[in-house]
């Protein structure tokens, strides 16, 4: 029994019980009769006085069909099966123009129409000169109240099918479009992200303006996809998102790789860039070799910064020489010990503890050697005993001080320049067997590390044959600055702190962004990881943009690559969202694609794009229109709070159009079916 009713006993309550009865008695809204009806597709037949006197039907234009009363079709014994009367029908279905075709409609098929047009407008005078004719729509689902009738409920589909001249076809009102497009964003939560827009060539009626709204929360830890050409909007759109995630409240850090340095600094035309309106939650990095003021270098301090440092050396290596000679394998596997493991070590075994802080002063001297830039007042430890320095005194009489006990020696802390020469002609000694460097263990003073340390840093072996040594690293101090601190535990601490990381890898080497980009991805989803696996997780939440997004997470995504393919599939449980924008979606990951749960397009030219785009089931109709419109910020959107594509002019970044009132006796309804 179809029954559609207020607990009471009354007229049917909530929204779309509302809007039907007022969509009866709009005799403005009214557009015309449905001509064929599927559940893929309608038909709609209408005639030109009802699209001007409606204001205009455009392409895009979303419309709504009401049903009229079954009892129509039953005998009269079986009316009290269906609600009749004050009952309104109790679910409206949502349809959008594909072709406004207005094909002339006459003869027999029409003779139906015409009949029903006289019922619902009376005696009229004929208008023979009135062109009759149809249009195609797409049935993109039925909105319903649900029981309670507090809430807007929407399914994909249609539940019923009743007979073609059963249906009426309206153009919804402002406030009936807003409504619906909307049903299940908060009005608490929600933030306008633009307004409806149906074409590109007309904007909607003067004063019918529909604000489009999202949830922040829809894009926190999700996959969020931008599509579109350059110049159609997707920076702009990115600034949206971030700026609306950072003033959510939430506990979200966000990463921001900034390849052209629009993100980073303000873009003309704008009235503040993104740092400039959150100025304590924004912190940005640059590659650039002169930053601007209050932008930090995104470099390593190799000095202060052992770890990281160590790790590009390792790394670039790997990538630029390859395979490493047989005597730099120890320095390049050596391993950098956190002050916390160094502290054990010290405690198990003092001797080894010495050993590995000879190395790291060793180490260095290397930098040095290579021409990486320090403070000039920088010293460091040599951790030698006292017998080697008194004999290294007596050969370097220009290092040596007279000590506490009255003899020369070199002094136990120097200049880490004269630190490189006494460690210099310490190999050069030890090679040649100096009794100086013999332990009452028999144990060889320098360990390996400290041989294969000393050989790069003198360019000799211990038998004295020539080596390359540290002319190798020469081309990575670039990667060096000494106005960098902990870089990554600065990144890391500033996530934690809720604030956003933009990183400007403008004007650099391509291996450079590759490097930094893929350096802190795969350190926050390491920490990410490691939280997850202890369970520490919480609430917080990171979130990566990323341009270009093809180079990350490309269709076949192997090798190095292979980071962003775990990246992609293991982010949502590790509470990491992305936002990638790209113009070529037919080259991004299909598994990436198929798992993203927003996705917006703009103006897209390629065929091979557009047939990908369209295999989802959402954006099947959405072809023709993204090819042929340009205008920047025109956008089709799905999102985890829009189940069909709503489509919209994305506000610039910067400007916000103040929130609607609640329409009068509203509550808000905007919770999720």
């Amino acid at each position: 029994m179809i029954k559609n009713i207020s607990p009471s006993g009354g007229r049917p309550t909530g929204d779309i019980a509302r809007f039907a009865r007022e969509l009866q008695a709009d005799r403005k809204g009214f557009l015309g009769y449905v001509y064929r009806f599927g559940y893929d597709e309608a038909t709609v037949v209408t005639n030109d006085y009802y699209v001007m006197r409606s204001g205009g039907v455009s392409k895009s234009a979303f419309l709504l069909i009401r049903p009229g009363s079954p009892a129509e079709l039953l005998r009269p014994e079986d009316k009290d099966m269906v609600s009749t009367g004050e009952d309104r029908p109790f679910y409206l279905v949502f349809a959008q123009v594909l072709e406004p075709t207005l094909t002339p409609l006459s003869g027999e098929p029409l003779e139906p129409f015409l009949q029903m047009d006289k019922d619902r407008e009376g005696d009229i005078p004929a208008r023979p000169e009135l062109q009759w004719g149809t249009m195609t729509t797409a049935v993109v689902g039925t909105f319903f109240d649900d029981p309670d009738g507090r809430r807007i409920a929407f399914g994909g589909d249609v539940e019923m099918f009743l007979s073609p001249r059963l249906y009426t076809v309206h153009v919804p009102t402002a406030e009936m479009l807003e409504r619906l497009v909307n049903a299940f964003v908060s009005r608490e939560k929600g933030r306008e992200i633009g307004e409806l827009r149906f074409t590109e060539s007309q904007h909607l009626r003067p004063g019918s303006r529909v604000p489009v709204r999202v949830e922040p929360d829809d894009f926190v830890g999700a996959r969020t996809a931008i599509f579109g050409r350059r110049g159609s909007g997707k920076s702009n759109l990115i600034k949206v998102i971030a700026d609306m995630v950072l003033a959510s409240g939430r506990s979200v850090g966000q990463v921001i790789f900034d390849l052209d340095g629009k993100y980073a600094y303000r873009a003309p035309g704008e009235q503040a860039a993104l740092h400039e309106l959150h100025p304590h939650k924004c912190i940005r990095y640059t590659l650039r070799p002169e930053p601007h003021e209050a932008v930090r270098v995104l470099k390593a301090n190799f000095y202060s910064d052992l770890a990281l440092g160590h790790r590009i050396m390792r790394e670039l290596y790997s990538q630029q020489v390859g395979t490493p000679a047989q005597y730099e394998q120890p320095f390049l596997s050596w391993e950098v010990l956190s002050d916390t493991d160094l502290g054990h070590l010290e405690r198990l075994n003092a001797a080894a503890a010495t050993r590995y802080r000879r190395q790291v002063s060793i180490y260095q001297c290397i930098l040095h050697a290579a021409g990486f830039e320090h403070p000039p007042e920088l010293a460091v430890d040599l951790h030698l005993n006292k017998q080697v320095r008194e004999a290294l005194a007596a050969l370097l009489p220009e290092c040596g001080s007279t000590d506490t006990d009255q003899v020369v020696r070199v002094p136990r802390v120097v200049p880490l320049e004269m630190a490189a020469a006494v460690f210099a002609r310490a190999w050069e000694i030890y090679g040649q067997g100096s009794p100086v460097f013999l332990t009452p263990s028999g144990r060889a003073y320098f360990d390996e590390p400290a041989e294969s340390m000393l050989t790069i840093l003198t360019q000799h072996t211990a038998t004295g044959s020539a080596v390359s040594g540290y002319r190798k690293f020469l081309p990575m101090r670039r990667y060096h600055s000494q106005r960098s601190g902990l870089l990554l535990r600065d990144l890391l601490d500033a996530l934690d702190d809720k604030r956003t990381v933009i990183i400007d890898l403008s004007n650099a080497a391509r291996e450079l962004v590759s490097f930094f980009g893929g350096l802190v991805a795969r350190t926050i989803f390491s920490r990410q990881m490691s939280r997850f696996t202890d369970n520490q997780l919480g609430d917080h939440y990171v979130q990566f943009y990323f341009d270009e997004a093809e180079n990350q997470f490309p269709r076949a995504n192997v090798g190095p690559r292979s980071f962003y393919s775990r990246l992609a599939q293991e982010g949502a449980k590790l509470h990491i969202g992305l936002v990638y924008s790209t113009s070529r979606v037919d080259a991004v990951s299909p598994d990436l694609l198929a798992n993203t749960e927003n996705t917006l397009v703009g103006h897209l030219n390629d065929q091979r794009a557009i047939r990908a785009l369209t295999r989802f089931h959402e954006f099947r109709d959405v072809g023709p229109d993204v090819r042929r419109t340009t205008a920047p910020g025109f956008m089709r959107m799905v999102s985890r709070s829009h189940r069909f594509v709503v489509p919209l002019q994305v506000r610039r970044f910067g400007q916000v159009a103040p929130e609607p009132a609640p329409a009068p006796g509203q509550a808000d309804r905007g919770d999720r079916p």
